[in-house]
């Protein structure tokens, strides 16, 4: 599970695993997968559906919103979140 551009979580035993320092992945059904140590990923292997859990409705609709904001936005999100009140014709006044 993707939490930023540096952090994945293991789906095996939810340690954190940075990208650009580990080359044990899996690419399942359009997704990638980091794994701390070949022994969790090959357990992922022998079984997917264990360690995958379907999106609830929530995690659908923040996904959702994120997304739009990330359009709108930029990855980087609006200056306003970063400060107290945004910079004069800010869309966040």
């Amino acid at each position: 599970m993707r939490i930023s551009e540096t952090k994945y979580i293991d789906p095996v035993c939810y340690m954190s695993v940075n990208p650009q320092e580990s080359d044990i992945y899996v690419d399942h059904k359009g997704e990638r997968y980091f794994f701390c140590a070949e022994a969790c990923k090959q357990k992922f292997l022998a079984d997917p559906s264990k360690y995958i859990k379907p999106k609830s409705w929530w995690d659908r609709w923040l996904d959702k919103h994120i997304r739009a904001n990330e359009e709108e936005f930029g990855p980087e999100g609006p200056e306003c979140h970063t400060k107290l009140m945004g910079p004069p014709g800010s869309k966040c006044n």
